[in-house]
C-alpha cells in the first residue's frame, strides 16, 4: 500500500507541477477591408483623398491607421468656393493561443456654408476571422459597439452603424452573437472540432459620424492528452488505494 501511497502521490505532484497547455484554433481564412475617402469641392476647384485595402493573408497580427483631410478655399470665377471634409479609419487584431483581440473605427467629417459645394466622407473598417479548433474548447467573447452621428450637412442626415457577430456552421456549432445594439455585450460557449467558426466585426461612417466595434474572445486552457492520462492513472491510483484501506 506505500507504493500505490507513493505512486499516487507523484501523479497528483504531476498534475499540480504541468498546467494545462493552449489548444491554439487554427485559422483558416481573413478578410480584412479598410475603405476611406473624402471630397470637396465645386466645378474645377476640388479636393479629395482615398485608402482602399483589402487583405486575406493569414496573418497572426494585423494593424491599420489610415487618415486623410481637405479643403478648398476660393473662386470659380465670382462663385465662392469652400469646405472642408475629412476621414480616419483604423483596424487591429492579434491572434495568441488564448485570445483573438479585434477592433476597427472610422470616423468622417464634412461641412460647407455653400449648398453647391460638393462635400462628402466615408469610412469602412471590417474584419472576418474563420478558425477550427481541434478539441472541445470553451470561451468567453466580449465587446462593444458604438457609433453616433453629428450635424446635417446640407440637408444630408450623416450615417453610422456597427455590428459584432459570431457564428459557427455548420448550425452554429454551439456558438452565436449579433448584435449592432450600441454598448457592451458578452457571450460564452463551447467551441466544438467539426464546425467552422466566423469572428466578424464591422464599423461604418458617412459625413459627420463615428463608429466603433472591439472584441475580445478568451478562450479557457484545454489538457494535452498527456495530462488526461496523467489524470486518469492517479485517479485510479487513488481508487485501488481506497480498495486496499476497505481491506
Amino acid at each position: 500500500m506505500n507504493h500505490i501511497r507513493h505512486a499516487a502521490f507523484l501523479v497528483a505532484a504531476g498534475l499540480c507541477a504541468a498546467p494545462a497547455a493552449a489548444q491554439q484554433p487554427t485559422l483558416t481564412s481573413r478578410l480584412s477591408s479598410v475603405v476611406g475617402s473624402f471630397l470637396v469641392g465645386y466645378s474645377t476647384l476640388g479636393d479629395g483623398g482615398s485608402f482602399n485595402e483589402t487583405l486575406n493573408t493569414l496573418d497572426a497580427a494585423f494593424s491599420r491607421n489610415e487618415a486623410d483631410a481637405g479643403g478648398v478655399d476660393g473662386f470659380v470665377g465670382s462663385t465662392p468656393v469652400q469646405g472642408n471634409a475629412s476621414f480616419a479609419v483604423t483596424q487591429d487584431y492579434a491572434i495568441t493561443p488564448l485570445l483573438f483581440s479585434a477592433s476597427g473605427t472610422g470616423a468622417t467629417s464634412a461641412d460647407t456654408p455653400y449648398t453647391y459645394v460638393s462635400v462628402g466622407a466615408q469610412t469602412i473598417s471590417q474584419l472576418r476571422l474563420r478558425f477550427t479548433v481541434a478539441v472541445p474548447t470553451p470561451y468567453v467573447l466580449t465587446g462593444e459597439v458604438t457609433h453616433s452621428i453629428g450635424a446635417p450637412v446640407l440637408g444630408l442626415t450623416p450615417t453610422a452603424s456597427a455590428f459584432a457577430r459570431l457564428v459557427g456552421s455548420p448550425g452554429g456549432g454551439g456558438a452565436w452573437l449579433s448584435t449592432s445594439t450600441p454598448g457592451a455585450f458578452t457571450t460564452s460557449g463551447t467551441f466544438m472540432p467539426g464546425f467552422t467558426y466566423e469572428l466578424e466585426g464591422r464599423a461604418n461612417s458617412n459625413l459627420n459620424a463615428s463608429s466603433r466595434f472591439a472584441m475580445n474572445l478568451v478562450l479557457s486552457p484545454v489538457p494535452e492528452p498527456a495530462q488526461v492520462a496523467l489524470l486518469a492513472l492517479g485517479l485510479g491510483l487513488l481508487a485501488a488505494r481506497r480498495g486496499l484501506r476497505r481491506e
